[in-house]
């Protein structure tokens, strides 16, 4: 495999801006956030901006692009409206990366935080 060179690339003024900026520092891969990593809900991907990633995507010289989910997410914790909350943010973030072609998703799985197990889950 060649060599791939990259970063967490920007997508301010939005996610196809991202492969601009990597393009434009000569990158071969890149990382970004599909929505603000610090917050649980994001404004839906629009068929524009989708589409614009899509095309700019395929005519670009990037070959890997991994999206990095957000910070918040917690999938070990050990409060029920946590785990919900992280539950439902991870699938948001699955399905935006389905729409936008990416096939790799970098996430952190948490941590427990307290030793009591989780009846209700069960």
């Amino acid at each position: 495999m060649k060599h791939l060179l990259g970063a967490h690339t920007s997508i301010s003024g939005g996610v196809s801006k991202s492969i601009e900026l990597a393009e434009k520092l000569g990158f071969s891969a890149m990382q970004i956030f599909t929505k603000n990593n610090n917050r649980w809900h994001a404004k839906p991907l629009e068929e524009k901006g989708i589409n614009s990633f899509r095309e700019k995507l395929a005519e670009s010289k990037i070959k890997f692009v991994v999206s990095h989910d957000s910070y918040l997410i917690n999938l070990c914790a050990s409060k029920l409206e946590l785990l919900k909350k992280s539950r439902n943010a991870f699938i948001d973030e699955l399905e935006r990366c389905e729409l936008l072609g990416i096939p790799y998703l970098n996430f952190h799985p948490g941590s427990h935080g307290e030793k009591e197990k989780m009846k209700e889950l069960n």
